[in-house]
């Protein structure tokens, strides 16, 4: 190729700016772009491993003043921290989206980078936030409110330019900081906004229990303390233990799993109770109200125990009770909206979630009947379920999130221990049922004898969870003790009891025996 140098001694001007043009302008052209595509890679990649979660760790900062617990190391917190993968991985498909969004003429990035840009804010206060929640809850907090913060970013033009002409100086130590100030008072606003949205319907339940005063107060209470008390319990055992084995037994199972996946989404979605101080939880209820609230463990128990023990009444045609125990189930639910204690959501997914526990478990039942070997199935799956659980608690992180006071929200080593009870419930259990299913056919013994013996049966059981299993997680860690609460109540109410009541009729038949033996006249 002849250099265009060359050309332009022998040729006019217009020949060599054609030559540029024809043989050169590709290469120049190629080299250009290159060099922009690598700068946008190095861009890209630097935003990711650098300003992506120094991003985060300065809102984090900017929070912090809100609450007025600033400490400047909390900006390297989220690299630090066993979240920090979490982090970036959110932070990075924000990036990403917004990119791919912004290929189609700029616009729907822009749009995009409006509407995701609470994640950081979100991601600083949660770092173990899913990403599905982040987005979405970043999508609601925008919503309606996008056009507003561009204009209030617009407003920071001045200061951006004034950046500029001093190389950035005035960005690092001026500017930069009253912009994210600025945003994070946003971020306040459109919350608390969230707030009012999601807290209506509890607001307006608290006006109307201090208009109506103790008319209806005092029953809510007596509900919601009757759900988590030891009547229900009482009865699902007296209906496993006296009257039908199979049912107790399904009402057990559910129970069981309603237990262990309500404690599973506790962990897994971080929801700490209401503390919007509007919001001022009745009486003594306030004093549980600790810990996560998402979902509800009362709607689970109700769920589990009043309507399992509602649908064996009803197979009986016992409407009447049925009725009953259905709606003490409701009114659990809606007691803890109305001592503002919890969300429609909490109570909602509590019922549901445990719904669905009780209809696996019956049909789990169900199908190990066919087949003996699916109860060893059952068995090998339940162990498997309830190590990965204690896996999963102890190793995954947990947010420590701070009130004004310096004390913390809610207590992470408490709320994991109060999951072991489910853990404890489905280990106990699972093992237990092939005894019982194999070994103990305690229905077989009289009913009367078998009534007997289940009063008396109520009164250990009475003093393990309320004093002896109390003592125990005093003395010993939260977790094992919430685990040997519910393990070792299993083990008494599928082994010790049925078994009890297989040796009683055992003895007693024999001394039955005797006696017709004898005014027989036989040996």
């Amino acid at each position: 190729m002849v250099s265009v140098v060359e050309r332009s001694s022998s040729g006019s001007f217009d020949e060599v700016i054609g030559a540029v043009e024809t043989d050169d302008f590709g290469l120049v052209l190629g080299i250009a772009l290159g060099i922009v595509a690598v700068a946008l890679l190095v861009n890209f990649i630097m935003t990711i491993l650098i300003w992506n979660p120094l991003e985060v760790g300065c809102k984090k900062l900017f929070i912090q003043c809100e609450y007025g617990t600033a400490e400047t190391r909390c900006i390297w917190s989220v690299i630090n921290r066993r979240d920090g993968k979490n982090v970036g991985w959110i932070m990075f498909l924000r990036t990403l989206f917004v990119s791919l969004w912004s290929l189609l003429f700029i616009i729907p990035g822009i749009i995009k980078q409006y509407e995701y840009m609470m994640i950081p804010f979100l991601l600083a206060e949660n770092p173990q936030m899913n990403r599905k929640e982040a987005f979405e809850k970043s999508r609601q907090m925008m919503k309606g409110n996008k056009w507003a913060a561009f204009v209030l970013d617009l407003s920071f033009i001045g200061w951006s330019l004034l950046g500029i002409i001093t190389f950035g100086l005035v960005n690092i130590f001026f500017a930069g900081p009253y912009q994210y100030l600025t945003q994070s008072q946003l971020y306040f606003r459109l919350k608390e906004q969230q707030k009012e949205e999601s807290y209506e319907y509890l607001l307006y339940l608290q006006q109307f229990r201090e208009t109506v005063g103790s008319i209806l107060t005092p029953l809510m209470n007596a509900v919601t303390k009757l759900s988590a008390g030891f009547l229900p319990i009482a009865m699902m055992c007296m209906i496993y233990w006296a009257f039908d084995r199979k049912a107790g037994r399904k009402i057990l199972a559910g129970l069981g799993g309603g237990l262990f996946i309500n404690g599973f989404l506790k962990l897994t979605f971080y929801r700490p109770w209401i503390r919007d101080t509007r919001i001022l939880p009745y009486g003594d209820s306030k004093t549980a109200a600790t810990g996560y609230s998402f979902p509800s463990g009362h709607t689970t128990r109700a769920t589990a125990m009043f309507g399992g023990s509602g649908l064996w009444f009803m197979e009986k045609k016992h409407s009447v009770v049925a009725g009953l125990l259905f709606v003490l189930v409701f009114l659990t639910m809606f007691s803890r909206n109305y001592l503002g204690v919890h969300t429609p959501q909490d109570v909602l997914v509590g019922f549901i979630s445990t719904a669905v526990m009780m209809y696996l478990t019956g049909w789990l039942e169900l199908w190990s009947e066919k087949e003996k070997k699916r109860d060893l199935m059952i068995l090998v799956a339940g162990v498997f379920i309830c190590i990965s659980a204690v896996l999963f608690y102890e190793y995954k992180p947990y947010p420590l999130d701070y009130l004004p006071d310096g004390s913390l929200l809610v207590d992470p080593a408490k709320m994991r221990g109060d999951a072991y009870e489910g853990v404890g419930f489905i280990a106990s259990f699972v093992i237990c049922r092939i005894l019982e299913k194999r070994q103990l056919d305690f229905d077989r013994i009289s009913q009367k004898l078998r009534l007997f013996i289940s009063i008396f049966a109520l009164i250990p059981l009475y003093w393990w969870i309320n004093t002896g299993c109390p003592y125990i997680i005093e003395e010993i860690s939260r977790s094992l003790g919430k685990f040997l609460r519910f393990g070792l109540g299993i083990i008494y109410i599928m082994v010790l009891v049925p078994g009890t009541v297989v040796l009683a009729g055992t003895l007693t038949n024999r001394g039955s025996d005797k006696v017709t033996r004898e005014k027989q006249g036989q040996p």
